[in-house]
C-alpha cells in the first residue's frame, strides 16, 4: 500500500523524522515537506 506522509518543518522538525522512521519508506510512498 502506498503511503503519503504531509509533514511540515518548524519547531519541532523531530516528529516528522520520527513518523518517517516509524512508517518507513518504500518504493512508491511519497513524502511531502512544506518549508518556510
Amino acid at each position: 500500500m502506498r503511503v503519503a506522509l504531509i509533514s511540515t518543518l518548524g519547531f519541532e522538525e523531530k516528529f516528522c523524522y520520527r513518523a518517517i522512521l516509524r512508517h518507513g519508506i518504500k518504493e512508491g510512498d511519497r513524502i511531502i515537506l512544506f518549508t518556510a
